[in-house]
């Protein structure tokens, strides 16, 4: 969408070799190799999912079978989180128009 230009020829998001924040309508962009090219997400985030957090992060040191003699540490490390999308019509999905 920053290549897109209008009738006089002049990038309609600003100049594309310019450093700015990605934002698109005061938004903010945020690019993925989750989503195939051409392929947009948009949503009120907030109304739309809800994360619960069942426990907070936690880490474990210690040593499992040999790892001591062989001068080992086993580190082990997680979270356990849960995404529940409440109002999917708050999200809208699509493809641009090639």
């Amino acid at each position: 969408m920053r290549l897109l230009k209008d009738a006089d020829g002049k990038y309609i998001l600003g100049d594309p070799a310019a450093a700015v924040e990605p934002r698109l309508f005061g938004l903010p962009v945020v690019p993925t190799k989750a989503m195939n090219a051409g392929s947009f997400l948009v949503g009120n985030f907030a109304e739309a999912a809800t994360i619960y957090d069942r426990w907070q992060a936690r880490i474990e040191v210690g040593y499992v079978n040999d790892d001591f003699v062989r001068n080992l540490c086993t580190i082990l490390a997680e979270e356990r989180l849960a995404l529940a999308v409440k109002n999917p019509q708050a999200l809208t999905y699509g493809n641009f128009a090639g």
